[in-house]
């Protein structure tokens, strides 16, 4: 009789495991609901949630999810960036922008799409905590990390903020934060201008860090007294803003 008990427990133990709510892991009122083409248990609390898409943050009616369970609409994920073939290839168009800015590296570091998941681990790791679309680790190995599912300009906008960094690594001495992120930011905007992003260069400088907006506003007004070349020359050796 005992054998038998275990033998039934051991057999429900898959099932209720796979009756956790996607989302929450919650085992209350789970039932199967269709994202896309898939179906997935979710229970009373997220069935009952608006459905908005994780990227432009509409309102949808049957969304689908990304591996990292986020919902994307279709409209989104037409256009979005969810494989490492279209990484590598925006990346030659990131990298010929950085070349005809004079800021390309010997050896540039590689660059690796991952989901929200992978992302926010591997930045935790650095000591802070904040949601980022992308960022550049100097070591073990160098390497760039993009978030899957934003659309080409954004993925490549970003890269260019982090591919800056490398750049950074690479020719400037030891810099605070408000040189460091401004100057990323100031290169992120040139490359936003140039591909008639001109709302989204604009809202760079409004962002509220101050180490981000208010840092690429004094470079902005600096580069208007002594011209992009004048700017880049300044990121390579100044330790401050002025």
């Amino acid at each position: 009789m005992k054998r038998l008990l275990l033998l039934l427990l051991i057999l429900t133990l898959p099932s209720l495991a796979q009756q956790a709510c996607y989302f929450c892991n919650s085992q209350s009122g789970v039932r199967q609901v269709k994202f896309g083409r898939e179906s997935y248990p979710l229970c009373n609390d997220c069935r009952n949630k608006p459905q908005v898409c994780d990227l432009c943050h509409r309102q949808v009616e049957s969304p689908e999810l990304l591996q990292d369970g986020r919902m994307v609409c279709a409209r989104c994920k037409a256009t979005a960036v969810l494989s490492q073939d279209q990484l590598e290839r925006l990346y030659e168009r990131v990298k010929g922008f950085l070349r005809t800015e004079k800021l390309l590296v010997p050896n540039p570091p590689p660059v690796k799409l991952a989901d929200k998941d992978e992302i926010q681990t591997k930045f935790t790791r650095s000591g802070r905590a904040m949601d980022v679309a992308g960022f550049y680790s100097p070591y073990n190995p160098e390497e760039i990390f993009i978030l899957s599912g934003q659309s080409e300009e954004t993925c490549a906008a970003t890269m260019v903020h982090e591919y800056t960094h490398a750049w950074q690594s690479r020719n400037c001495p030891s810099q605070d934060r408000a040189v460091t992120e401004g100057f990323a930011s100031w290169v992120e905007y040139h490359y936003l201008m140039s591909v008639g992003r001109s709302y989204e260069a604009q809202s760079l400088t409004r962002k509220s860090d101050p180490d981000y907006g208010a840092s690429l506003q004094t470079l902005l007004e600096m580069e208007k007294k002594v011209g992009k070349a004048g700017v880049i020359e300044f990121a390579k050796t100044a330790t401050k803003l002025p």
